[in-house]
């Protein structure tokens, strides 16, 4: 059955003329597999055309991706340098392999042509950072959990000297303590969290203010001084998208500038709604939420007396309906009040709309988004906004969006919003699209898309949500190596069986997700440049030494390392920090809690725990008199803000009117180069696309490339 999917499916494709990546992959492999005289031509060509295989992040190639790298690299002489961590292993659901790092890390390490280098040192993090990180993983991860012996061969060593010794690198793990309503005096609590989400982003909100209220330092390493804490040094890391809206709503009441581009929150943004209401009723007006939800909106204003009086005037049918029956019988003679407020913007609205369409049918939907844009203002308001930014960022995504859909030879609006609806049902959003912005705000991102980047101060928010195990409900587990497993349907008694096959299949599988986890924890701590803070939740715990105590009774007596039963039992990141943790003097001192510290007596890890509930968030809520901001508040903030401006004296408009730019040559320098750009540049000087080649002349590039005509001896050589 699976080899007849499989070719109907392919030959579904082919009539179609389509490709899936996984497609492309598989033909290059084959073509250079294969044993024709022309086959072999092309592979020698291939590797006759690279003098080497430089490959990053190794460890996150799959097998077959491997296998085409074997196919063109050559043996005398070897020709691949790779470069990778296994312990950043995190993209298990591309295939990716890190046990296929492992093999090659070990036969690099055995006496043979090869060379293994290692490189132990963290010249990112404080040493503060580098203890705790080691504190954890020396007790969680071996080679039968994370695929790698963490203590012997992987233990971070410090590198980043440049800190100054004085400095604050403080490491917490915050636990919101949810407790019952009934458990506080209400009287003086005005915080209630709906939910531990919310909870747990409070505390994140309130330490954010703290740390920039009190001007807490940081070292910045361009100034190679210390200096008062920015918004922009702070990133928010979580293991998925689903808490960002709760965390943005809790950033707006503390007046936090955040940069949030999550998949999940993207399409209940307020101006991302606004526009889909508005693309729907430029398609169909004759829908009566999208219309209501254009007509209230900041494009045209009207508030809800007035949709009330626009429906009073024609009790039945669509609103549509009702909206053009008050334009086309308007008493332009002896208008009400209300009629005459809001007849100017239901008349440039259905102008707009007729425009609009135009756009539309005859420029498509790219010009149509920018079209509104332009004409409304939206763009330009929602900047005004409360994290204006990061809305102006979820427009410009859209566009972008709509961009690709085009170029994928998609067309028509009506396509484009069904397209889009489609996404929203599948919590698939926008989450490929990912616009910058140079706000100072905080970052806020998942663990995987936090990989790579590094930041002063990182929050590892949610640590008690529970790992996804959707791979190992069904009725069947997969595994790329062995096979299926499948439960077994007795007919005869309809009971339902396991198989030998499918237990042991389960036990592979949930062993390498357990691996998958730990790893995407070791990349969330290794974020922090300066200082960590862990954020998560408890119950109704009325003592930390209690909870101290639990962590205690899952910790080994007779062994650094966590038991595997204790391990395997994990269904959170708190699971593995707080019994890794749980035996170190510190927790001991705090909690008072009693138990054998040979193995972490001499550990310099600074750590501390604070367990926080509703009555302590809402005492400091009062203190900096968080608010919700009403509608239009912001404006008002904002207008009370401007200076009055100065008359300008007439040296005054002259220096702008002659102004020339000093950096010129600045503007024409692209931040983004690709190498086929760089290789066209550098062509052979007897080739004819050189002698006309416009890259060389700075006048002449309009998007701004490299204009050296020469590469420069580095001077390490």
């Amino acid at each position: 059955m699976v080899f007849e999917f499989r070719s109907a499916y392919a030959e579904a494709k082919r009539k179609r003329h389509l490709m899936e990546f996984i497609d492309i992959e598989q033909a290059a492999y084959r073509m250079l597999t294969l044993e024709t005289v022309q086959a072999k031509e092309i592979r020698q060509k291939i590797q006759n055309q690279y003098y080497e295989i430089m490959v990053d992040e190794y460890q996150d190639n799959n097998r077959l991706q491997d296998a085409i790298l074997n196919q063109i690299a050559t043996t005398e002489p070897q020709n691949r340098f790779m470069v990778g961590d296994v312990k950043q292993s995190i993209y298990k659901f591309r295939l990716a392999d890190p046990t296929m790092f492992v093999e090659k890390q070990n036969d690099y390490a055995g006496e043979n042509n090869h060379e293994l280098i290692n490189l132990a040192e963290n010249f990112r993090s404080a040493v503060n950072v580098d203890n705790f990180t080691n504190l954890i993983f020396e007790q969680i991860m071996d080679e039968r959990f994370g695929d790698i012996d963490y203590a012997n061969q992987a233990k971070l060593k410090y590198g980043a000297t440049y800190y100054p010794d004085d400095l604050d690198t403080s490491i917490e793990l915050l636990l919101y303590n949810a407790k019952d309503a009934t458990d506080f005096d209400n009287d003086n609590n005005d915080f209630q969290a709906d939910g531990v989400e919310a909870g747990q982003s409070e505390l994140i909100a309130q330490k954010i203010r703290q740390l920039i209220d009190n001007q807490s330092e940081i070292y910045d390493k361009d100034l190679q001084a210390l200096r008062p804490v920015k918004y922009g040094d702070f990133a928010v890391i979580s293991p998925t998208h689903t808490n960002e809206l709760v965390l943005a709503d809790a950033f707006s009441r503390y007046d936090i500038p955040a940069e949030i581009n999550g998949a999940e929150n993207y399409f209940k943004t307020t101006e991302i709604q606004v526009m889909m209401s508005l693309l729907s009723i430029i398609d169909n007006p004759y829908q009566d939420i999208p219309l209501v939800a254009v007509l209230r909106s900041p494009i045209v204003g009207l508030n809800e007396n007035e949709l009330a009086f626009l429906r009073i005037n024609q009790k039945t049918g669509d609103y549509y309906s009702a909206l053009r029956n008050f334009y086309d019988k308007y008493d332009y003679a002896d208008p009400s009040d209300y009629a005459k407020n809001i007849y100017p913007k239901v008349d440039k609205l259905l102008k707009q709309l007729r425009m609009f369409r135009d756009v539309a049918q005859q420029e498509g939907i790219v010009a149509l988004i920018w079209h509104i844009y332009n004409e409304t203002g939206f763009l330009d308001y929602v900047g005004g906004m409360p994290a204006g930014y990061q809305r102006q960022a979820n427009l410009h995504a859209l566009y972008e969006r709509a961009e690709d859909y085009e170029k994928n030879g998609f067309k028509g609006l009506f396509q484009f919003v069904l397209f889009v609806k489609r996404m929203q049902d599948r919590d698939e959003d926008l989450a490929t699209t990912n616009p910058s912005t140079t706000e100072d705000a905080v970052h806020v991102m998942t663990i995987h898309g936090s990989k790579g980047l590094q930041f002063p101060i990182v929050f590892v928010d949610d640590i008690s949500k529970r790992f996804n195990n959707q791979d190992l409900k069904g009725t069947y587990v997969l595994n790329d190596k062995l096979g299926i497993g499948i439960t077994y349907l007795q007919n005869d008694s309809r009971e339902l069986f396991e198989p030998l096959q499918k237990r042991a299949l389960y036990d592979l599988t949930k062993n390498a997700s357990l691996g998958e986890e730990m790893r995407k924890l070791y990349v969330a701590l290794t974020r922090a440049e300066q200082r960590l803070y862990l954020v998560g939740n408890v119950k109704k715990v009325d003592d930390g030494a209690d909870l101290v105590d639990k962590w205690l009774a899952k910790a080994a007596d007779d062994s650094l390392v966590l038991s595997v039963a204790a391990r395997n039992q994990a269904n959170s990141f708190i699971d593995w920090v707080g019994p890794a943790i749980a035996r170190h003097p510190n927790v001991s001192e705090q909690f008072g809690t009693e138990k054998d510290l040979k193995f972490l007596i001499s550990d310099e890890s600074q750590f501390k725990i604070e367990l926080i509930d509703d009555e302590m968030l809402s005492k400091y809520g009062k203190s900096v008199n968080v608010t919700s901001l009403k509608d239009g508040t912001w404006i008002n903030n904002t207008l009370s803000q401007i200076e009055e401006s100065l008359e300008p004296t007439n040296q005054d408009i002259a220096n702008v009117l002659n102004y020339e730019y000093p950096y010129k040559s600045a503007v024409k320098t692209t931040a983004y180069q690709s190498v086929s750009e760089i290789k066209r540049v550098f062509e052979d000087p007897d080739s004819i696309e050189m002698m006309n080649n416009p890259a060389l002349d700075v006048d002449s590039v309009s998007a701004n490339r490299m204009v050296q005509s020469q590469m420069p001896i580095p001077n390490f050589w």
